[in-house]
């Protein structure tokens, strides 16, 4: 092995796989996994999700086949998929793992019922090949290991109930198949208050600390919680504060406070 600097990231362990965690889909898109091309041998764009979650400090990723037999191709630079086989088609197969996952959001997002779940996302107006479909839902993950069709078994993603709605994708417009995202909010459009708080929060605490505390303290009927909560866990507005010099990172990691 070549002679390296050695730093302090050397020493700090991965997270692994994670499982049984409350987490917010902050973006959808299509496209290819490579690491998934290399095992199966297609290059059949993929479901890419990512999750985001006061339990660990980085996003997740989590990428869903799409089934190869509908031949999907992508449009709009990732924001949706199309079938060259069923052009009208906007439905995956079952037995595809963005099926499986569809099924699992809809039948949580019903509590158990799927017709509820279904007019839940009757109301947002997204279909299953819109990116904006999966965006600013709130699920508790769970893994299973689900069959490949080579008789293989593999650890996927699935939500287990659903927590709400966070920010996320804007309602769809009539007469629209795909909607854009909401952008995020910037710093300057937050709610003071509630920016406030949040620096009294993080004072003491890491960035995996800090967020679970925003999620559970900050007063969820505030018109600004949603688009708060969102930019703590992408870690967007505690990096602002930084350099803000409102806060700075102590030592073991730990947000402090300027006096």
């Amino acid at each position: 092995m070549s002679a390296r600097t050695v730093t302090k990231e050397d020493f700090e362990l991965e997270e692994g796989l994670v499982d049984d965690f409350d987490g917010t889909i902050v973006e959808a898109k299509f496209g290819e996994n490579e690491e998934y091309a290399a095992i199966s041998g297609s290059s059949d764009p993929m479901l890419i999700l990512t999750i985001e979650s006061p339990d660990v400090s980085t996003p997740i990723s989590q990428s869903y086949s799409t089934g190869a037999s509908k031949r999907w191709s992508i449009t709009d630079r990732g924001r949706g998929i199309e079938s060259e086989a069923k052009p009208e088609s906007v439905r995956f197969n079952k037995n595809a793992r963005a099926g499986q996952l569809v099924a699992a959001m809809v039948l949580a997002a019903g509590g158990g019922d799927l017709n509820k779940g279904q007019e839940f996302f009757m109301k947002r107006g997204h279909v299953m090949v819109d990116a904006a479909f999966y965006e600013g839902l709130n699920f508790h993950w769970n893994r299973q290991d689900l069959s490949t069709v080579g008789g293989e078994t593999r650890s996927v993603l699935l939500p287990s109930a659903f927590l709400g709605e966070v920010g996320g994708a804007a309602p769809a417009k009539k007469g629209a198949s795909a909607a854009k995202a909401a952008p995020a909010a910037k710093a300057s459009e937050l709610p003071q208050d509630l920016i406030d708080q949040v620096v009294e929060l993080a004072d003491g605490k890491t960035l995996v600390e800090l967020k679970k505390e925003v999620v559970k303290t900050l007063d969820k009927k505030n018109p600004g919680y949603n688009a708060v909560v969102r930019e703590v866990l992408s870690g967007k507005l505690t990096e602002k504060l930084c350099d803000d010099g409102i806060l700075f990172v102590g030592e073991g990691d730990r947000f402090m406070k300027v006096a």
